[in-house]
């Protein structure tokens, strides 16, 4: 099933590698892609959408394809979808029609505040529908009093649809004003990505269909240059709808901007105000970025302009939810950077993300890397040491492969290992919750 709706014009210039793309050039479907993810909070209500109506508006001449969370806010579309389910299998029937009228409610405030009524309208139509689908499936549940894994999947991916449905409108309502010819194309992400299930390492993307499918797709959208995306959702091997699991769509922008070859992927992060880290950044005083040290800890930590791709991973995994090394994974093999950004902050420029850190010019001239000693301290915090010790290690061949063969058994992620050069002992730093 595949919808496109009515969207954000382009201005300002970018520039990428050995290419640079001038404001008001005509924007051909041979020019490279950008790729804007927007998370949740930054769709959450009208307000919020036009921040990021406004953003597209003044992203440089170039090919965009933005990749959407569902609904965010208080309450969250996706939790509220996931609770659905729970609530059917106990038979919560009142609560069940409560929520399904609040999901309604939301998306339809948004639109009344952005889109015309004739526009709007259809699109409230489709959503009212995909509803009607989910009560249907939830009354199946109400009677069996059970579901699988699967029924989870299918339910809790639909916010992602209504999110980039209505987007694509906003975007394409804005082009339409601005008597712009090209148009944003509503792609759902169900019908392109594909994945393979690993119980061990979780959603494999397979990317040559995924691009084969994705290239199908693009031959028939005709005049529309851009694209909107479903993130968090996707399609095994075998045709059932699954995700790629929670906080799924930074993933799926990292995705598409491999399969498309794109020029850079922004993502584009949806707090403002206090500080606290989120998704591998920190953000504080409503700017966005990576920082040299969590601003809740060392007031005096800056953002950091420039990081290379391992730095990025290893000041993520430390900082606990940070840009996840599998998110970055997609850009890397393609050598894509990464643009941490603020939507409430726009004008920042954030950090950037590469696989080395940007050139600078000495005093001779000459161009080099930008050389840092120390690019930023990060910490895990609740985790716990297990040390195992014995003077009957000492000289035993195969004492470590079965220790970490056990932890692996029981799913235990090893963070830290220290052994003694004495083979006395093996130390090692586990999640404390295990």
């Amino acid at each position: 099933m595949r919808h496109t709706s009515n969207g954000g014009t382009s201005t300002g210039v970018f520039h990428h590698r050995n290419a640079t793309v001038a404001a008001g050039c005509h924007i051909s479907k041979m020019d490279p892609f950008v790729v804007h993810k927007f998370g949740g909070t930054s769709v959450g209500n009208a307000t919020a959408m036009k921040a990021v109506r406004e953003i597209i508006a003044n992203v440089a001449n170039d090919r965009i394809a933005v990749v959407v969370s569902a609904m965010g806010g208080k309450p969250k579309v996706t939790d509220l979808l996931i609770s659905l389910v729970e609530l059917a299998k106990t038979r919560q029937q009142d609560a069940i029609a409560s929520i399904i009228d609040n999901i309604l409610r939301k998306h339809d405030d948004a639109m009344s505040a952005l889109l015309p009524p004739a526009v709007a309208a259809p699109i409230l139509d489709s959503i009212r529908a995909d509803l009607k689908t989910l009560e249907d499936l939830l009354k199946a549940i109400s009677i069996m009093r059970s579901y699988n894994e699967n029924v989870t999947e299918l339910v809790s991916g639909h916010g992602e649809l209504w999110s980039a449905r209505i987007l694509t409108a906003v975007l394409n309502q804005h082009l339409i004003e601005q008597g712009k010819a090209e148009r944003f194309a509503f792609v759902d992400a169900r019908e392109v990505l594909v994945v393979e299930l690993d119980d061990n390492h979780g959603p494999v993307v397979q990317y040559a269909e995924t691009k084969q499918r994705l290239s199908t797709l693009m031959d028939t959208l005709g005049n529309h240059t851009h694209l909107v995306i479903t993130g968090f959702i996707c399609t095994t091997t075998d045709g059932v709808v699954t995700t790629l699991k929670r906080d799924g769509s930074d993933f799926s922008a990292s995705i598409f901007g491999r399969v498309l070859e794109a020029a850079a992927i922004t993502i584009w992060t949806d707090v403002s105000g206090t500080s606290f880290v989120v998704k591998c950044l920190l953000t504080y005083s409503n700017i966005a970025g990576v920082y040299s040290a969590d601003p809740r800890r060392v007031p005096e930590a800056q953002i950091l302009p420039h990081v290379s791709y391992q730095e990025a991973m290893e000041l993520a995994y430390f900082g606990a939810k940070v840009i996840h090394p599998k998110t970055m994974a997609p850009a890397i093999a393609q050598s894509i950077p990464i643009f941490i950004r603020n939507t409430f902050d726009a004008d920042h420029p954030g950090t950037r993300i590469f696989h080395r850190r940007a050139l600078t010019r000495s005093l001779s001239g000459t161009l080099a890397e930008a050389k840092t000693i120390v690019s930023g301290f990060s910490t895990i915090d609740d985790m716990a040491l297990f040390n195992l010790e014995g003077s009957g290690m000492v000289g035993v061949h195969g004492v470590a492969s079965r220790l970490f063969s056990a932890l692996d058994r029981i799913k235990v992620n090893v963070v830290l290992i220290a052994q003694a050069s004495s083979e006395h002992s093996i130390c090692l730093a586990i999640p404390a919750a295990n």
